[in-house]
C-alpha cells in the first residue's frame, strides 16, 4: 500500500474516526477532555510529512520500485532479479536484496560493473570458465568472494587479472559472489 493511495487515505481516516470515538467515550464516562481537532490535525500533518518523505509528488500514481537512470538500476524498498542483459553497470540495493545473475560475461570485453548494497543485500552470480577481478569494500557491512575470503570493514582485492572487474561496496548491507 502506497502512501498517497485511496488505500491508505481510508485507513487512515478511519483511524481518525476510532480516535475520535474513543474519546467520545472517555469525555462521557470519566469526564477527560481531549483536543481532538489538535490531534487529528496533528497527525494528518504526520501522515502528509511520512507521504512526502517516502513517495514525493512527483511519483504519486503507478510507478516500478526499480528506478532506472542510464546504466544505472537501483531497487528501493522491495525485491529483484536482474541479468546483464539488461544494459546497466551499476546496480543499488538500498533497503532492498537483489539476485544478479552475470553468468552471460565474456572475458575478452572489457567492463567494469559495480554492486552496491545499502542496508541491502546482492548475490552475485559468476561463471565458472571467465576470469573476473573482484574488488570489495565494506563499512559496516560484509563483501564475500566466492573463495570465502571477506571483508567487514575496509577493502579486499582478488588476485585474478582480466578486462572485467566488479566492484562491491557494502554499507550496513551485504553482497556474496557464487560461481555457477
Amino acid at each position: 500500500m502506497r502512501w498517497f493511495s485511496f488505500e491508505a487515505f481510508t485507513v487512515f481516516i478511519g483511524v481518525l474516526f476510532i480516535l475520535f470515538g474513543i474519546s467520545l467515550i472517555l469525555k462521557a464516562f470519566w469526564n477527560i477532555d481531549l483536543p481532538l481537532f489538535r490531534i487529528g490535525l496533528a497527525l494528518f500533518l504526520i501522515y502528509l510529512g511520512f507521504g512526502l518523505i517516502f513517495q514525493p509528488p512527483w511519483k504519486w500514481g503507478p510507478q516500478e520500485r526499480v528506478i532506472r537512470d542510464g546504466s544505472e538500476r537501483s531497487w528501493i524498498f522491495s525485491s529483484g532479479a536482474v541479468s546483464l542483459e539488461e544494459g546497466a553497470s551499476t546496480f543499488n540495493a538500498i533497503f532492498s536484496s537483489l539476485e544478479a545473475d552475470f553468468s552471460s560475461l565474456k572475458g575478452e570485453e572489457k567492463r567494469v560493473i559495480e554492486c552496491n548494497a545499502i542496508f541491502g543485500s546482492v548475490v552475485v552470480t559468476l561463471p565458472r570458465d571467465v576470469p573476473v577481478r573482484l574488488e570489495g569494500h565494506a563499512v559496516f557491512g560484509s563483501v564475500q568472494f566466492p573463495d570465502r575470503k571477506s571483508v567487514s570493514f575496509g577493502s579486499l582485492s582478488s588476485e585474478a587479472q582480466s578486462a572485467v572487474v566488479i566492484v562491491a561496496n557494502a554499507v550496513f548491507g551485504s553482497v556474496e559472489f557464487k560461481v555457477k
